[in-house]
């Protein structure tokens, strides 16, 4: 989270956080890199979220597996709020070389100091505004396959040094850690 944080903070971001315990900390190193907040998960205070999110007229940042999972499963409501404000969804693959893995649901990685990572993004995805609940379902399954895509050239890219030379170009962006490009 921090890479991607780190580079394109801006004022006219906001980044869904949770509620829980862990949230906290994570909110306020995104507000101290300059984002906004907005509290709420899948499993606490979720509508609220969703319900002031659509209400702004700024960027969204969302981690689409919500606060428990299951690792890189996307849940419904990143689809149903793209639907409902019009904005598309940048989905993105991130990767670093040999981060320290935490034990938890997600295996959270945390780069090493001065470790590389990567960022690797594609074309917008744009949801319909009159998307009915099997549409938003079927989108819902094609972000998952385009994040799940991503991630996979991010941390093939992390294994090897080396992304895949029939990528366009767009989706070769790599930024250090360390503010290398």
């Amino acid at each position: 989270m921090l890479l991607p944080a780190y580079h394109y903070a801006r004022a006219d971001i906001y980044i869904l956080i949770s509620q829980h315990a862990d949230g906290q900390l994570i909110a306020e190193v995104c507000e101290n890199l300059g984002f906004r907040t907005v509290r709420g998960s899948t499993t606490r205070g979720g509508a609220d979220a969703i319900r002031h999110m659509m209400r702004l007229s700024a960027h969204l940042a969302i981690t689409p597996d919500g606060p428990r999972g299951p690792r890189r499963k996307t849940q419904q409501g990143l689809t149903y709020l793209a639907a409902r404000t019009g904005l598309p969804i940048v989905p993105v693959g991130i990767a670093f070389r040999r981060p320290w893995r935490m034990s938890s649901w997600d295996r959270f990685a945390l780069p090493k100091p001065w470790s590389l990572g990567v960022c690797v993004t594609d074309d917008p995805i744009e949801v319909p505004a009159d998307a009915d609940r099997e549409l938003l379902v079927a989108y819902t399954d094609r972000v998952e396959s385009e994040l799940q895509r991503l991630t996979g050239i991010a941390e093939h890219w992390a294994e090897s040094g080396q992304l895949e030379s029939d990528r366009p170009a767009h989706e070769r962006v790599l930024i250090g850690v360390n503010g290398r490009k």
